[in-house]
């Protein structure tokens, strides 16, 4: 997963705050969905960005939130949300379908 941050996002703009390590917590593990806020306070980091322009590329599965904005101003964030196929296309022209119907056309 990518965020893009198209401003500076000081604390007070209420940056989104990661929790490290929460991308292993399974389904057999207690704290799966139960992390308490004193877990969160102690062991979580804020994302500051200092410039407009940021991008941010996390696991998808790393638990994060958006802190309490305590300015007068707007936070604007875009989430972009990668998947993987089952099959990737090979459209560059040095593949090997395109080398392929090359041959072909010089038989």
């Amino acid at each position: 997963m990518g965020m893009y941050y198209p401003q500076a996002t000081p604390i007070a703009l209420g940056p989104t705050e990661l929790l490290p390590g929460s991308q292993y917590y399974t389904g057999g593990d207690e704290r799966r969905f139960q992390v308490s806020e004193e877990e969160w306070s102690t062991s979580a980091v804020p994302l500051v960005c200092p410039t407009p322009g940021n991008f941010v590329l996390m696991h998808y599965d790393l638990w994060h939130r958006a802190l309490r904005n305590t300015s007068s101003k707007l936070r604007f964030m875009v989430k972009f949300v990668f998947c993987r196929t089952l099959c990737t296309p090979d459209l560059s022209p040095w593949g090997p379908r395109v080398q392929q119907e090359q041959q072909q056309q010089h038989e």
